[in-house]
């Protein structure tokens, strides 16, 4: 109002705010913050506030009582203010932060000092500093020295482009603080002593290269022993990539199973003892994941974990279980079985004819749909499968589409090219298969196991059993939607729907085979089954697609 040149109205308004607000109530003051410790001769320092805290950083890295240091800029933090565009900030550093790291030699350099018959170089320790950006890549700076240390910390603190607005350094005896003010100023700085006179543990500086926590040790005996890994944890030639696999698969699996732990671990038998687990994997190759998977469990729950391992292949599968009987322990419950998934019991090999756990991972074509009856029938209570060579589907795609039918297929434009074809029929069959399982009784999730730069074949679908069955009215809905993915495609037939007794396909007078009534009219619902008659020929109402099966003229 007073730019606009009318004080009476500000006037107005504030009488009409102090009337609406409460009674201000001053908030009790935290306690201060103790000052900057004086130069020990007692003297005042005429350095700035920023120059101190340099000096202190610096002499803190001398002393060796550095702990760490972070350093916030005037950006807006966009977690707490989100209604603030980030591009505006693109590129401005928002925070700066700082440890020591280990910094090892060069090869070169070591290989130089062997040569001349002197001590190699160690690692020397550096302050590294870490400058974070919006929405651009951080940047790595690293200063060697107390001095280098001193300089760039004042250098940092005075750039106008960064903007520092406060730096915390803990070390030196205590907790530092500097805050900055807007326009340049020179800052304040205090200090916290560390609490009760006791001196803060002072952390061992950090390797360069962090070790990464994993589901699974690196080093552990049965990698060494299965030659993905030596005994420092190091990949072999050509491993790394499979070493990431067995992580990923078992902190997946481990997820899966912990979600399921109760209904797991939480039988007895009559006797009282608890129950083993039993995992079956099915087509387990040389058992890298067999054997990570049983290795977790075992050390996780600390429980009896009997697994199993199915391959048709005789020469690998007594080298394997050679390996298991060697490394002993826990693995002494693991074994390895010739066979193949279809006509596979687990009882003919000496064990029980039962799954909790079942594995499938890239089992051929038909051959998941057989793995994963195999669970369904016994009730597991976690079903993993990466499903691979879609072939059955496929087969039924092709002359589905390519047929004088196909051409007002709706999809006719994408599906008309091969590597289209082959990637629907994937998809389909997998969806096909989510939805069986879920009529089974399962909780169904599909996504990418691990990244395409390791398997193209990285679909993992995974189910667990529900607590609670699904109403008969989820069911069927369940089973109509089975019906018009399949007729979408033109599947006709599939594995897992036949070992299930799930028909897929339509009679001529709308129905399926059991007799099931189907949507007649759209009424808001999901889909729509019905058929009628156009040009001599059926299509699906309101999609102007052709039907699974011709109706008479």
């Amino acid at each position: 109002a007073i730019a606009f040149g009318n004080p009476r109205a500000s006037d107005r308004s504030a009488v009409r705010l102090r009337s609406r607000c409460a009674p201000y109530t001053p908030l009790p003051r935290p306690p201060p913050l103790l000052a900057a410790p004086s130069p020990p001769d007692g003297s005042e320092s005429s350095a700035s506030p920023r120059e101190r805290f340099a000096e202190i950083a610096a002499e803190a890295i001398r002393s060796g009582s550095f702990r760490s240091l972070s350093l916030r800029t005037d950006v807006p933090n966009f977690k707490k203010k989100k209604n603030i565009p980030r591009d505006d900030y693109r590129g401005r550093v928002t925070t700066v932060t700082g440890r020591l790291v280990a910094i090892k030699p060069k090869k070169s350099g070591r290989r130089s000092a062997s040569r001349a018959g002197q001590q190699p170089p160690t690692a020397a320790a550096v302050l590294q500093m870490t400058y974070k950006h919006v929405l651009s890549t951080d940047l790595v700076a690293n200063w060697a020295g107390p001095e280098e240390v001193r300089d760039g910390l004042s250098r940092l603190l005075s750039d106008p482009d960064i903007g520092v607005a406060r730096a915390e350094l803990e070390g030196g005896g205590g907790a530092h603080s500097l805050r900055i003010g807007g326009g340049g100023a020179t800052g304040k700085l205090s200090f916290r002593s560390g609490g009760g006179g006791k001196a803060a543990p002072v952390p061992a500086v950090h390797p360069h290269d962090d070790k990464k926590n994993g589901a699974v040790d690196p080093s552990s005996p049965f990698l060494v022993a299965l030659g993905v890994s030596d005994t420092g944890g190091r990949p072999k030639r050509g491993m790394a990539s499979k070493l990431r696999q067995c992580q990923k698969f078992v902190e997946i699996v481990g997820g899966l199973v912990e979600h399921r732990a109760g209904a797991l671990f939480g039988r007895h038998p009559d006797d009282g003892a608890a129950a083993a687990v039993r995992v079956v994997d099915m087509g387990c190759g040389r058992g890298y994941l067999t054997f990570a998977l049983h290795a977790h469990l075992c050390a996780t729950y600390g429980r009896s974990v009997e697994s199993t391992g199915i391959e048709m292949r005789g020469s690998l599968v007594r080298e394997i279980d050679g390996i298991a009987r060697t490394l002993g322990g826990d693995f002494a419950s693991l074994r390895f079985a010739e066979g193949k998934i279809e006509d596979f019991s687990p009882a003919a090999a000496g064990g029980t004819d039962a799954a909790d756990v079942l594995i499938a991972l890239h089992a051929c074509d038909t051959a998941t749909d057989d793995a994963i009856w195999y669970g369904v029938r016994r009730d597991a209570q976690v079903i993993v499968t990466a499903p691979c060579c879609h072939k059955e589907v496929r087969r039924q795609l092709d002359p589905y589409l390519v047929s004088s039918r196909g051409d007002g297929h709706p999809m006719a434009d994408v599906l008309r090219h091969g590597i289209y074809r082959e990637r629907i029929a994937e998809a389909a069959t997998d969806s096909m298969r989510a939805l069986l399982l879920e009529i089974a009784g399962y909780d169904v999730k599909v996504f990418e196991f691990i990244g395409g730069e390791h398997t193209s074949k990285n679909v993992m679908v995974a189910a667990t059993k529900r607590e609670l069955d699904r109403t008969r009215e989820e069911t069927e809905r369940l089973r109509a939607r089975l019906v018009e993915l399949a007729g979408i495609h033109g599947v006709k037939k599939m594995r897992l729907a036949g070992w299930m007794e799930e028909d897929i396909s339509f009679d001529k007078k709308g129905r399926d085979r059991r007799g099931r009534d189907k949507q007649i009219e759209d009424k808001g619902e999901r889909s729509t089954f019905r058929r009628v008659a156009v040009e001599g020929r059926g299509k699906i109402l309101g999609t102007g697609m052709p039907p699974i099966v011709e109706l008479d003229n």
